[in-house]
């Protein structure tokens, strides 16, 4: 992670908790999601971003299909700081 964000968040994985926080802040959210969500958690690769502070997740993205990257979601208050930024 870029130099600047030392301190402040940690590179991780989601974890089964995380799945709700993802599924109630996912644009496509309906019954059944949250299950989905906690599949991909166990089956496929995942990122997140971590608040150093809080251990929440502030950003993620998981693995829809192989090799797909998908779900991509930055939570408000950490945008435009390129937590989601490839580099």
């Amino acid at each position: 992670m870029a130099q600047k964000f030392a301190g402040a968040y940690e590179l991780s994985t989601l974890q089964q908790q995380d799945a709700a926080l993802v599924d109630g802040l996912w644009t496509f959210r309906s019954p059944g999601s949250q299950a989905m969500i906690e599949q991909l958690i166990a089956e496929r690769h995942n990122a997140c971003v971590r608040s150093t502070s809080t251990g929440e997740p502030v950003a993620w993205v998981l693995e829809p299909e192989p090799g797909c990257a998908g779900m991509l979601h930055t939570v408000e208050g950490h945008r435009k700081k390129g937590l989601a930024k490839r580099e």
